[in-house]
C-alpha cells in the first residue's frame, strides 16, 4: 500500500516503484537504513525523476539501472550511465549530497566509490531540497496518465483476488483466438 501511494504522489509507474524498493530494502541491512529511510529514499529518487522531465519510459529505465546498482553495491558503468543520462536531477541529488560536481560521478563510480551506501546517504541528504521542488512541478499529462495506469493496475489486482476474473477473462481471449 505504502509503495502504491509513493508511485501515486510520485507519479511514476508502480512496477519500477517497486521494483526500486525492492532492490533497496534487500541491501538495507548492508546500508544501516530502516525500512521507512528506503521507503522515503524511494520516494525521493522517483520525485528526482519527475523533476528530470523524463517520459515514463525514460523514468521507468532509470529506475530499473538505478534499482540495479542499489542491488549489487554500487553505482557504475551502464547503471550509471542510465541515471545521468535519463535521470539528470539523481545524479545531482548524489553529487550535491556528496559535496561534488556532477562531472565528478563518473570518476567515482569507476573507482567503486559510488557505493549504494554513499548513494544512499547522499539522497537522503537532499531529500527535502528534491520534495520543495517536485512540489512546485506541474502536473502533465503522460504523468496523469500513470497515475491512472497504477490505479487501474492496482483495481485488476484488487478484483482478480476477489473474482478470479483476470483468469475468465484470459480464458475468454483464448476461446475468441480459436
Amino acid at each position: 500500500e505504502e509503495l502504491f501511494q509513493i508511485a501515486q504522489r510520485s507519479r511514476v509507474p508502480f512496477e519500477a516503484t517497486a521494483d526500486l524498493y525492492g532492490k533497496m530494502a534487500r541491501s538495507a541491512g548492508q546500508l544501516g537504513v530502516s525500512q521507512r529511510e528506503v521507503l522515503q529514499g524511494t520516494e525521493g529518487i522517483s520525485k528526482a525523476l519527475i523533476i528530470s522531465g523524463a517520459s515514463a519510459e525514460a523514468s521507468n529505465a532509470a529506475l530499473i539501472q538505478l534499482g540495479q546498482a542499489m542491488g549489487s553495491g554500487v553505482l557504475r558503468g551502464e547503471e550509471l550511465n542510465s541515471v545521468l543520462e535519463q535521470a539528470p536531477r539523481i545524479a545531482e541529488m548524489v553529487a550535491k549530497g556528496m559535496g561534488i560536481q556532477v562531472s565528478e560521478l563518473r570518476k567515482l563510480g569507476e573507482q567503486g566509490r559510488l557505493t549504494s551506501r554513499a548513494v544512499f546517504e547522499a539522497i537522503q541528504d537532499q531529500a527535502q531540497a528534491v520534495e520543495d521542488e517536485f512540489d512546485r512541478m506541474p502536473v502533465t499529462i503522460s504523468q496523469a496518465t500513470t497515475v491512472m495506469r497504477n490505479s487501474i493496475f492496482r483495481f485488476v489486482g484488487e478484483q482478480d483476488s476477489a473474482t478470479g476474473a483476470s483468469r475468465a477473462m484470459a480464458e475468454a481471449i483464448l476461446w475468441v483466438s480459436d
